[in-house]
């Protein structure tokens, strides 16, 4: 059982929350196995307390669920977007696997009924036999699911806009079937180098065509992210891996 990690190391943004979030609130971390081994189903229990050690009993549903969970690999190879269930009690469950042995981070995002938006990481080595991540694609075009996404970057001083433009793979003609996911046209997350700062983003409203998203973020500084966009069509959500560099 170990406590979570607030080292002040990682930034947070998320749209429609503080990005000051208080520190006080404590989040316990055990993976019920043990210690995890890469390649099993390894069940994760997050306990929630307040500053008195009370377990927090109450929470605000964002974007359809109590708690984001994200999990990435530290050299931001691998990514994956959990949603744990609440068990009451301030205790969350989630059964996650890990794909090879490492080390990892999560990020847990809630909203606490009579709190602040809260972010709280945990780092593990997970046993197994380790794997070189794959060579970077610097491409900023990508055919997944049927799909060929295409992703443009424009940076002020300290904003980026992301925007997404949709084809059929096969034909190359706008796709416009896109579905509402967790209450949005899309998802965003962005890590920077080693995982230390994290960004979620929810796309702008208002689009000038049914065949793209944008999103806008502030970045923390300039350098290397990774971005993860997560989009519905046909029933099934593609998650979609770019490499960018934020700022002039």
């Amino acid at each position: 059982m170990q406590n979570d990690h607030q080292d002040g190391r990682h930034s947070f943004s998320h749209d429609n929350m503080k990005r000051d979030y208080p520190l006080a609130m404590e989040t316990i971390w055990n993976f019920a196995g043990g210690r995890p081994v890469s390649n099993r189903p390894e069940e994760l229990v997050i306990s929630i307390t307040d500053p008195k050690s009370d377990p927090v009993e109450r929470f605000l549903v964002s974007h359809e669920k109590l708690m984001h969970l994200v999990l990435v690999r530290k050299d931001l190879s691998y990514f994956n977007h959990y949603h744990p269930e609440y068990k009451g009690g301030g205790t969350f469950t989630c059964e996650i696997e890990f794909p090879a042995g490492g080390e990892y981070k999560l990020f847990a995002e809630f909203y606490p009924e009579d709190g602040e938006a809260q972010l709280k990481t945990y780092e593990i080595d997970v046993e197994g036999q380790r794997m070189s991540p794959p060579p970077e694609d610097l491409s900023s075009i990508r055919s997944v699911d049927g799909l060929e996404i295409e992703l443009q970057t424009t940076f002020s001083e300290s904003e980026g806009l992301l925007r997404f433009t949709f084809k059929d793979d096969q034909t190359k003609q706008p796709f416009y079937g896109l579905q509402p996911y967790l209450g949005a046209m899309g998802h965003v997350v962005i890590l920077s180098e080693h995982a230390a700062h994290y960004l979620h983003s929810h796309p702008l409203e208002q689009l000038p065509s049914k065949d793209e998203v944008q999103f806008i973020t502030n970045y923390p500084s300039t350098g290397l992210y990774k971005i993860w966009g997560q989009f519905k069509h046909d029933g099934k959500v593609t998650t979609v891996p770019y490499l960018v560099h934020f700022g002039h």
